[in-house]
């Protein structure tokens, strides 16, 4: 019976995942960096009506946090891609770390919905 074949490191996928990971660690940042403000708008905005001047500041808030967002799904999406494109490699590569930054990737996207959620909907639409 043939032996499987041995995976082998490739430091330029890893250094890719590496990248991806570090956009999405930075985006977390500026996640947080707005997070307070934007929790103080829409508290602030709470029993507004769309359109009223506090209101409209949290919708702003809000819409800035959400743009913050952004660098997460889109490293999510590319660590996604290079697990694909290595899943279909011969020979196999070792994407131990490519898929640790995946892991971590998805966590974070799914930690900064967890919280971003909750102030969307806070916002009465109209």
């Amino acid at each position: 019976m043939p032996s499987p074949l041995a995976s082998v490191a490739d430091s330029a996928l890893d250094a890719q995942a590496a990248q991806e990971l570090r956009g999405a660690e930075d985006a977390v940042r500026a996640f947080g960096a707005l997070l307070a403000a934007t929790r103080s708008a829409v508290a602030d905005a709470k029993g507004d009506a769309p359109g009223e001047e506090r209101w409209v500041v949290a919708q702003q808030a809000v819409s800035r946090l959400d743009q913050t967002r952004s660098p997460v799904t889109i490293a999510v999406t590319a660590l996604d891609r290079l697990r694909i494109d290595a899943a279909n490699r011969v020979p196999p590569v070792d994407t131990a770390r490519l898929d640790a930054a995946w892991q971590r990737a998805t966590a974070l996207q799914a930690e900064l919905e967890a919280t971003f959620r909750p102030l969307a909907e806070a916002l009465p639409t109209g």
